[in-house]
């Protein structure tokens, strides 16, 4: 399980760039290895979505993901599931259908107290 939200997605960006860029014909790709030098020296606890654009030339990189249950776009995001291999066997979930899901196996709970802990 991780958490997807804009922050999290900016400290990871050179590591998921390094993954995909770092071996065989993009090792010596001058402008991949140049992106990757400067994803490095990025602040990452002040950096914005814009700065990495930037940097790489796309948003494509730190963008809000699309929940797996009710397909709203939002920062809020888990993802369920630890598979590196598989893509299908994780779920991006949001806030909000987490909480719906808490509320299925404790009933006791009410969405709303639970919907308002997202504000806190």
């Amino acid at each position: 399980m991780k958490l997807l939200d804009e922050r999290t997605q900016i400290k990871q960006v050179a590591a998921r760039w390094r993954a995909q860029y770092s071996r065989g014909i993009f090792a010596s790709d001058d402008d991949k290895q140049q992106i990757q030098r400067q994803l490095d020296a990025l602040d990452t606890d002040n950096a914005t979505t814009d700065d990495v654009e930037v940097i790489i030339g796309n948003g494509s990189w730190v963008e809000p993901e699309e929940c797996g249950e009710c397909r709203d776009v939002t920062w809020n995001i888990v993802e369920l599931g630890d598979d590196a291999e598989n893509a299908d066997k994780r779920l991006p979930v949001c806030f909000l259908c987490l909480c719906r899901a808490v509320t299925l196996v404790s009933p006791q709970l009410d969405l709303n107290d639970l919907k308002a802990l997202q504000d806190e």
